[in-house]
This record gives structure tokens, C-alpha cells and sequence, in this order.
């Protein structure tokens, strides 16, 4: 066999292996027995929930309140009024979407203390009204406050950060305040989770963005056929080969960085970064002092001397005392955000940072 046959030959046999090789991919990705599985909870993982999910619905986005946004993935609808959600809730957004009715200018009431909170779906109140939301309840303990929900459900601290960056900093706020959940943390190191997001990588240990600009929702549907499974398929074996405790590492190295720029970004507009630590699930349930993520947020928070910092667990743990109980699944109901509330307008109060 001549050497030109012999590259032939080797060049249709590689492409034959890998033909072979993504058509056993997309196999078994479509058998729900192997589907199921290969499952994890990466980028790709999660992609390809949403795809199943919203090609068997015919819809792109999980709410009707959601719209498309090229740098954060999605944001909520401007200029809802009582729209009806979770069965039997009703929903409002301002002219620039964010939750309520209540419209803000960017030059601030000088006679009040604006305070801009920032958060996911339990800061944004998922599962509940817009006036059984602890926002919104703190707006009403606080007065001489001006509360502002900034919360946007599903978003990780990256997309937190890029929300403050594009729009929160131009309302020159006196207070930012971060909802911690701890789920967010792994939201940070993947490229789609509720659709597709922004990420940022450590180059050098400076945060650098990548996915942006996102694709449009029908772009990503029509064309989700093309996309190579054997991609997904070295994405799991290499999501599974790696410990948990350096799953753990990178969530909490990319963590670190972003949170540290949002101080770095409040302290540059001479506002006042607060983290909330905001307890949930079983977090609530186990009904201890402090638990393992509770210790690393604890830990930025000594690292970082400029930023402060409280739990709402104590609060929790103080009102289960008294024979209260909370939803324990999912997000907080009506009594959950109430707690909260309270926790966040006794710190404020007590810090001196706003007035009774």
C-alpha cells in the first residue's frame, strides 16, 4: 500500500471512529436510562435539561415574566402590573423590571438612605407576592429608607455583579447589599443554568468574562441539533473524575473573586457593601449555629475588613424557639421572608446605618 493510501485510509478510518463515537453520544443521551446517569451538574448538564425541557414545552423560558438579555442571559419583564404567578400570587415590575411598582430616579432622595439589594430568587421572592417579600417588607420597617429590589431569580453572583456594574452604580446607592445563598456559589463556575449565562475565569488572578455575547433563547434551540455530544460526553467523564474537594476549591476560588469585586465596585462609588448570609432548606432544618458554607461566607467576611456582614440564621433559629416553623423545601413562604426582614431592618437599625 502506498503512503498516500495508507493516509487515506487512516483519514476515513478516524472520521468512521468518529461517527461511531458521537452516535453512541447521542444515543445515550437520548435513552433515559443512560440519559440519567451521565447526568451532572455542569454547564452542558444543565444545558441540556433546558433544551428537553423547553422543546417538549414549545416555550423558551421557564416564566412568562422573564425576557432575553445578551450580557446576563435573562432578565424580568419591565412594566408588569399584578400579573398572576406561582397559582396564586400577583407580580409587579417598574419601568426598569425590577420587582414592585415603585419607580426610582437616579438622583436620590438626599433625606433617605438608598439601599440597593441585590440577590437571587429568594431575594427577587419566588413563590410569594410582591408584598410578602422581605424587600418589600423592609421597606415597610424602614421608613426613612429606600428599598430597592434588585434581585432577579436564578442569577449567580457573576450576573450579580455585571447587573450592579451595567445598572445598579448609575442610582448611587449609600448601601449594596448581596442576599447570599449558598446555592449560588456553583452557579458561578458554570456557562447555563436556568439558560445560558455569563462566567468569569481567574487569568492571573484578575477576573476575565467569557460567554458573552449569549445567544439568543431561538438560536439555541433550533441549532442545539448540531452541537457535537461527544463534547457533553468528555464534559462528564471529566466532571466525574474530578473530587469533590476540588469542585469545592473552584467554586470558592471563583467566589472569592467576584464577591471581592463587588466590594472593590461599592467602595468606588464610597457606598456600603453588606452580605446576607440567607439560610434555606436544610440549612434551616438542622437548626445549628452556623454551618459549613455559613463558615466560609464568616471567612471572606474577616478577609474582607470593608465589606460587612450578618446571618439571618440566628433570627430563624430565635423565632423556632418560640414554636415557629418554616418552609423547610424549596423557597421561603410568606413567614420565611418576614424573618428575614426583620433580621436585615434589626442590623441596619442597630448599626446605626439607617434611622428608627
Amino acid at each position: 500500500m502506498t503512503r498516500r493510501r495508507r493516509l487515506l485510509f487512516y483519514a476515513i478510518y478516524a472520521a468512521f471512529l468518529a461517527v461511531l463515537i458521537e452516535g453512541a453520544a447521542r444515543v445515550a443521551f437520548r435513552v433515559p436510562a443512560l440519559s440519567s446517569r451521565l447526568q451532572v451538574s455542569d454547564g452542558l448538564g444543565w444545558r441540556r435539561q433546558w433544551i428537553k425541557r423547553h422543546q417538549d414545552a414549545g416555550a423558551t423560558f421557564r416564566f412568562t415574566f422573564d425576557q432575553f438579555d445578551s450580557t446576563l442571559g435573562w432578565k424580568t419583564r419591565p412594566n408588569i402590573r399584578d400579573m398572576p404567578v406561582y397559582d396564586n400570587k400577583l407580580l409587579n415590575t417598574n419601568s426598569a423590571g425590577f420587582r414592585g411598582t415603585q419607580e426610582f430616579a437616579l438622583a436620590k432622595d438626599t433625606s433617605k438612605v438608598r439601599v440597593l439589594l441585590l440577590g437571587d430568587s429568594f431575594t427577587f421572592g419566588e413563590t410569594v407576592s410582591d408584598n410578602e417579600s422581605y424587600p418589600y417588607l423592609l421597606q415597610q420597617k424602614l421608613p426613612k429608607a429606600e428599598i430597592m429590589n434588585f434581585g432577579v431569580h436564578g442569577y449567580a453572583h457573576d450576573q450579580m455583579l455585571l447587573l450592579f456594574k451595567e445598572q445598579g452604580v448609575a442610582y448611587r446607592p449609600d448601601i449594596v447589599m448581596l442576599g447570599f445563598v449558598s446555592d449560588d456559589m456553583s452557579r458561578n463556575v458554570v456557562d447555563f443554568r436556568d439558560y445560558a449565562k455569563p462566567r468569569f475565569e481567574l487569568e492571573d488572578g484578575k477576573l476575565e468574562l467569557e460567554g458573552t455575547p449569549i445567544p439568543p433563547t431561538e438560536h439555541t434551540l433550533k441549532w442545539d441539533w448540531a452541537r457535537p455530544r461527544v463534547v457533553d460526553l468528555a464534559s462528564t467523564v471529566r466532571y466525574n473524575m474530578i473530587g469533590r474537594e476540588e469542585h469545592l476549591r473552584e467554586k470558592e476560588r471563583i467566589t472569592d473573586a467576584i464577591l471581592s469585586e463587588m466590594v472593590r465596585v461599592t467602595d468606588s462609588i464610597k457606598a456600603i457593601p453588606i452580605f446576607v448570609f440567607l439560610p434555606i432548606g436544610k440549612e434551616i432544618a438542622v437548626g445549628r449555629d452556623s454551618t459549613s458554607d455559613e463558615k466560609w461566607f464568616v471567612k471572606f467576611c474577616h478577609e474582607h475588613r470593608s465589606a460587612k456582614c450578618l446571618s439571618a440564621f440566628p433570627q430563624f433559629v430565635e423565632e423556632m424557639g418560640k414554636g415557629v416553623t418554616f418552609k423547610t423545601r424549596g423557597h421561603w413562604d410568606a413567614a420565611g421572608h418576614a424573618v428575614v426582614a426583620q433580621a436585615i431592618a434589626r442590623y441596619l437599625t442597630d448599626s446605626g446605618y439607617v434611622s428608627r
